[in-house]
């Protein structure tokens, strides 16, 4: 059975697990282990990470900000927003809603923001 809950310091390597998606196409990002590790504990500090798991593996992450350092120049009630920064699911586990279940647990939690 999957069940969402969010990353903590101990859950690097699932994170990088997953997001080196944005390695393969469309993205063709190329990211050090040091942008990875950057990455990782700016979202453990500065915002939160959320991964579906099944057993003990790690099949999609969403990543969250309740700050978003250009939100001065939108027109938008920061107040009642959050800034949705990445959402990936491992290419060996798409099409299986796991995307969707991490957007409805995400919409369930901040929705009344």
């Amino acid at each position: 059975m999957e069940y969402i809950r969010k990353l903590d310091n101990s859950d690097y390597e699932s994170f990088k697990k997953v997001f080196s998606v944005f390695e393969a196409e469309p993205f063709y990002e190329a990211w050090t282990e040091e942008e990875y590790a950057y990455e990782f504990l700016d979202f453990i500090k500065n915002g939160e990470i959320y991964g579906i798991f099944f057993g003990n593996t790690i099949w999609g992450l969403i990543t969250i900000k309740e700050k978003y350092l250009k939100w001065d120049a939108l027109e938008i009630e920061v107040a009642k927003s959050i800034y949705l920064s990445d959402i990936a699911v491992c290419k060996e586990a798409r099409n299986k809603g796991y995307a969707t279940q991490l957007m409805r647990y995400i919409i369930s939690k901040y929705g009344d923001i």
